[in-house]
């Protein structure tokens, strides 16, 4: 759901007449607590399925690591609109990440409903899932989980939401709306 909602974040501020130059000006804090540990995952998650040894424990591991330096990022910039919802997602999707040892439950009637049958089929056969493990009585605060279903339609991609990712997704579209329309007019006020 976050991408799609930064996909519909731009549209809506390019439609509205905001800019892309307006966004890369946006004064951003320590956007490498973002860059940094986002690009070493995603290695990680590219080298699993290419065989890599313990590649999967890794990433596990590593990502709890990577929501640490992403909340320090997000905090550095709670004073923009917007972050401290960001921030407010991506620490409970921490704290489920956390307490379930590096994995998100994921509810297995929820990636069905959302068509997602490789991925109920994955969980079930208790596959070893990068950041992912099927939902029960013995994983932590399930409420907080991925337990929203995102069918296609209306989604272009079909998931399974989180509370955090609905946050996290309203908090980067108030942010794009600032920074590629609301910014303009407090620059030129300036």
């Amino acid at each position: 759901m976050i991408p799609e909602a930064l996909v519909l974040s731009f549209i809506v501020a390019l439609i509205r007449g905001g800019s892309v130059s307006r966004l890369a000006a946006t004064p951003l804090r320590r956007t490498w607590l973002i860059i940094a540990p986002g690009l070493l995952l995603i290695l990680l998650y590219l080298a699993k399925p290419l065989g890599v040894p313990h590649a999967a424990v890794a990433a596990r591991h590593f990502q709890l690591v990577a929501y640490a330096f992403i909340l320090a990022a997000l905090c550095w910039n709670l004073r923009l609109p917007g972050i401290a919802f960001v921030a407010s997602g991506t620490g409970l999707n921490f704290l489920v990440t956390l307490l379930n040892r590096g994995d998100m439950p994921v509810s297995l009637p929820a990636a069905r409903a959302a068509g997602m049958h490789e991925l109920a089929r994955m969980l079930v056969s208790n596959k070893d899932l990068v950041r992912h493990v099927l939902m029960s009585d013995h994983t932590r605060l399930n409420f907080l989980a991925d337990i929203i279903p995102a069918p296609r339609p209306p989604f272009p991609f079909p998931g399974v939401m989180s509370v955090g990712d609905i946050m996290a997704s309203i908090g980067l579209f108030v942010f794009v709306q600032y920074a590629m329309v609301g910014g303009r007019s407090r620059r030129v006020e300036s």
